[in-house]
């Protein structure tokens, strides 16, 4: 079981240049920019929201790696986020078509 109070999700090519010196609450996990944006209403990356949300969401926020976040908010959301990659993962028929080898 995680004992600290702040998890850090990186990708494995992630690397720190400078401090991270932030304070992260519950409820407020801090995350850097995706570079993708969802000011458009058509395109790819909007088809593949539509698919999965499929109209449950209200707000896209873009976020990338890395994801500073309390423990607590990350054991709720965990459940969730696998939840979605193994749908978005099984799906041949989406938007998305998620290149998988068996």
């Amino acid at each position: 079981k995680v004992e600290e109070d702040i998890i850090i999700i990186l990708d494995p090519d992630c690397a720190f240049i400078e401090k991270a010196d932030y304070h992260v609450e519950e409820g407020s996990p801090i995350a850097a920019q995706g570079y993708y944006t969802f000011k458009e209403k058509a395109g790819h990356e909007m088809d593949i929201l539509k698919h999965y949300c499929r109209g449950i969401c209200t707000h896209f926020d873009p976020v990338a790696v890395p994801v500073m976040i309390h423990r607590n908010d990350l054991e709720r959301l965990a459940p969730l986020w696998l939840k979605y990659t193994e749908d978005i993962r099984k799906d041949r028929e989406g938007p998305n078509k998620w290149p998988i080898q068996r």
